[in-house]
Order: C-alpha cells, then sequence, then structure tokens
C-alpha cells in the first residue's frame, strides 16, 4: 500500500495509509514478542541438552531466534560461540577437512546477522569503525561461503551467495540518506 501510494495517485488517503502502517508494526511486534518466546524455550531446551552435541544445534536455533526478535547482537554472539563450538567439534573428530551441515548453517545466519547489525548501527548514525567491524563481519563469512559453495560447484547457491556480498559491500559503499 505505502509503495502503491508512492508511485501512483492512490485513492489512500493519509489515516488510511496511518492505519495500514500501524498494522504493520502491530504485526511486527508480535512476531517479534513470538521470536523472543522462541528464543527462551530454546535456552530451555539447551540447558537440558547441556554438554551433548545437539545443544549446539540448539544454540543455533537460539540465536537465529534472537536475530529474528530484534536482538541481533545478542543473536550474533550466540552464533559465533555456536560456530566456535562446532568447528572445535570438526577439529576433535578429525573431519577438519568436511564442513558440518551446522558450520555451514550458522556461518549464513552470522553473516546475515552482521548485515543487519551493520545496518542498524549505519541507520543509528554510529561512527564507521564500529559499524565497519560488524560490516566486514559479514563480508567476510559471506565470500568465505560463496567461494565454499563454487568450489563444490554449487552454482545456485554461490550465485546467492555473491549476491548477498554484493549488498554487503554495497551497504558499505552507500551514502547513508541511501539507506
Amino acid at each position: 500500500a505505502r509503495e502503491k501510494n508512492e508511485k501512483e495517485d492512490s485513492d489512500l488517503t493519509r489515516a488510511e495509509l496511518e492505519k495500514l502502517l500501524a498494522k504493520e508494526q502491530a504485526a511486527y511486534s508480535a512476531a517479534s514478542d513470538a521470536w523472543k518466546e522462541a528464543a527462551e524455550r530454546y535456552h530451555e531446551v539447551e540447558m537440558l541438552l547441556e554438554g551433548s552435541k545437539t545443544a549446539n544445534q540448539v544454540r543455533w536455533l537460539r540465536g537465529r531466534a534472537l536475530v529474528r526478535a530484534g536482538e541481533v547482537f545478542n543473536g550474533i554472539d550466540e552464533l559465533q560461540a555456536t560456530l566456535d563450538e562446532a568447528l572445535g567439534d570438526q577439529l576433535s573428530d578429525g573431519t577438519r577437512g568436511k564442513t558440518s551441515m551446522l558450520v555451514q548453517a550458522t556461518r549464513e545466519e552470522l553473516a546475515a546477522a552482521n548485515y543487519y547489525g551493520a545496518r542498524l548501527l549505519r541507520e543509528e548514525g554510529r561512527s564507521a569503525d564500529i559499524w565497519r567491524q560488524v560490516s566486514d563481519s559479514s563480508r567476510q563469512q559471506f565470500r568465505y561461503l560463496a567461494e565454499g559453495a563454487s568450489e563444490q560447484s554449487q552454482t545456485e547457491a554461490a550465485n546467492s551467495l555473491q549476491r548477498n556480498l554484493e549488498r554487503v559491500l554495497d551497504l558499505e559503499q552507500q551514502d547513508r540518506s541511501e539507506l
């Protein structure tokens, strides 16, 4: 409705548009609350499974839920801890050359979360020193993933990851008014 109102002469009045925007905000708020609830439940399950390999998979779910709940930087911390533990497990298992599904999924979530974090920091007007560190993490993860997918001849995945990498580069190069 917002896009239609901006692009063409629409029958929407200002009051109708504001009503639709209020509904949109209510939906976002409800979704955020649901993701926060999911994150709390995942934390409870993680505590029950503490010490098992499954606990780290649940931690990944929790980190993912935190990001979607709007707690981007808490989610990033959880995802980074998940990645560190999963990589440590690969070293101890002797499967260093093979990337586990958990490592792959965590890297993807971490890359996206860092992108959103960098974008939020830019929109808040934080200094480049701060948001660039977050953006760099996103760019490095997307690049690593794209190169890995390309080496494994996963063309569609490599293309998608490459586009995400380009979005990070665009974010870094855009003027703040273009965000």
